[in-house]
């Protein structure tokens, strides 16, 4: 898709293959006494 504004042309992206993102999470290690240490979730990491 094509937009001019002006004199100046813009191309606009749009549809499901113009976006991208990474998500996450940040997971805390607790050690255990006698047994494997677990992961515990401490929250989000931020969106890109």
């Amino acid at each position: 898709m094509l937009a001019i504004l002006g004199e100046i042309e813009v191309q606009l992206q749009t549809g499901f293959t113009a976006l991208e993102a990474t998500l996450g999470g940040e997971f805390a290690e607790q050690a255990r006494i006698g047994r494997k240490p677990g992961l515990q979730w401490v929250g989000d990491k931020c969106d890109e």
